[in-house]
Formats: C-alpha cells, structure tokens, sequence
C-alpha cells in the first residue's frame, strides 16, 4: 500500500512540475531543434526527483533517505516481506550497551541484535570455467565454494572460522569436498565489503546487495536457538542508524541463507568483530 501511494504522488508531482505555463503536460523528451529546452526539462527532471526524494522521507518518517536506504527498502518489499520492521536509532546507539539497543529496538531480548559481516576465503581459487563462460575470474555463484560469504550472527557471539570452513566443507558430498587448507576464513576488507554490499560499516543488510547473486548468505544457527522465543532478529538496514527487523522464518525463506553452526558466545576476553 505504501508503495501505491508513493507512486500515486509521485506521478502527480511529475505531471505537475512538467507542465507548461498554459496547463497541458509538456513532454519531457527535449525537442532535438530547440536546445534551449533541454536544462528546462532537466531542472524539472532533478527537482521531481528531489521530491520524491523528500516523499519517500516523510513516508518512511526517518531523517534522511539515501540511495542505500532506499535499495535496501525495495528489496524487502519486492519480497513481500510482511513481518519487517524499520527502525531509525539514536546517533548515539553503538556507545550504548546490548540491553540498551535492544530497548531502542523494542526487540524483547538482545540476542535478538545481529550484524552482517562479509567473510572471504583468503585460499578461494575459482574453478576453471566452461568454454566461452563470462565468469568473472575471482567470484563464483556455488555457494559450496565462493570467494566471499555473508555471515549474519548475533553481537553476543563470534564467529569461529574453523567452524565457519568445517561448515562450508560439509555443503559438498564426501566425495567432492575441498581440503581443509583450501579455505582461510577471514573477514572481507573495507574495500571489498564496499563494493561487494554496496553498505558501509554497521549499515550491511543482506538485502539490496550489489552484487548479491555472488554472495551466499549464512546464518548462525544460535539464531534459531530456542532461546529466542520469538524468532526474531535485527539486523542493518542500509545506513548505520537504520535497523531492519523482521521473523527468521521470512528471513530464511526470502534470502535461501544457509543455517549452519559458525559461532560460540562471546566472552568478555573475546575481541569484537569490526
């Protein structure tokens, strides 16, 4: 419904921004002969889409709206996604505490709070690929051997890497699997993570990735825990101060992630995760 009436006002504020002193809609393909014309349409273009812009703003009621924002938004409502929930966090939400996040939230427990973290295997060395294949020569669409992974865990815990590969190893038949020094888990550079998510640092969503057809997705089975009475989690939503929340069931359902046990609760020895 939200999308509807986004689209109603939108096309209303088009047609109104580009129509002409007389009243009738002007066409917006610039005519070739009368160039003078075209920063006219181009200006109506940029200011339409500052409206929208600020629309989406107000509809969404969060402070800003970014491009980011706006990929990781429609990705989950292409889904149908019904059990999302977006919330927009204090600037101050990473100095607080577990339990104080969680309130920010209104999540019912912390061990509900997750991030995405994008992993890569140091060792991966893409298969040869078939003839005349356009496979680009460092990623690979076999989620039982990919370059880079999508790791989703609870801030509670960390992510065990011998766990992560033992995991990963096991998707293959007997048969077929990798050797253990085949793999050398590492978390993904900045770089990397930028152009692989699309998401900066604490705004990595699974959704809305860049390039998400390279990238399996994997979930830590502590998340299924029965401790999590409600089955929920939180994750980012594209921008540091945008949260997604929404049922695992869904979120298992709509990214096909791969539930496997790749982490331990963190002890207050364990270094975090950046």
């Amino acid at each position: 419904m939200e999308l509807v009436i986004l689209l109603f006002l939108s096309l209303s504020l088009f047609a109104y921004y580009c129509r002409s002193d007389d009243g009738p809609v002007r066409s917006v393909t610039p005519d070739p002969e009368k160039h003078e014309n075209y920063g006219d349409v181009g200006e109506s273009v940029a200011l339409f889409e500052r409206r929208v812009k600020a629309l989406e703003r107000h509809l969404y009621d969060v402070p800003e709206w970014t491009v980011e924002m706006q990929r990781a938004r429609r990705a989950v409502e292409s889904l149908g996604i019904y059990s999302s929930v977006w919330k927009w966090v204090p600037s101050n939400y990473y100095s607080r505490s577990l339990a104080e996040r969680a309130k920010c939230l209104g999540a019912s427990q912390t061990t509900q709070l997750c991030k995405s973290m994008l992993m890569e295997n140091n060792k991966f060395q893409q298969p040869q690929p078939h003839h005349h294949s356009n496979q680009k020569k460092h990623l690979s669409n076999d989620k039982t051997n990919s370059r880079f992974y999508l790791v989703v865990v609870q801030y509670e815990a960390t992510i065990v890497t011998k766990k992560l590969e033992s995991e990963i190893r096991a998707l293959k038949p007997v048969a077929e699997r990798l050797e253990p020094n085949q793999f050398d888990m590492r978390l993904a550079k900045e770089q990397d993570n930028d152009e692989m998510t699309g998401y900066g640092h604490n705004s990595v969503t699974p959704f809305g990735l860049v390039r998400g057809l390279e990238i399996p997705i994997i979930l830590s089975k502590a998340i299924l825990d029965e401790t999590n009475v409600r089955g929920f989690l939180w994750m980012g939503g594209g921008h540091v101060h945008h949260k997604l929340g929404m049922s695992v069931h869904d979120f298992i359902q709509a990214t096909g992630a791969i539930v496997a046990d790749i982490s331990e609760p963190r002890t207050a020895d364990t270094p975090e995760e950046e």
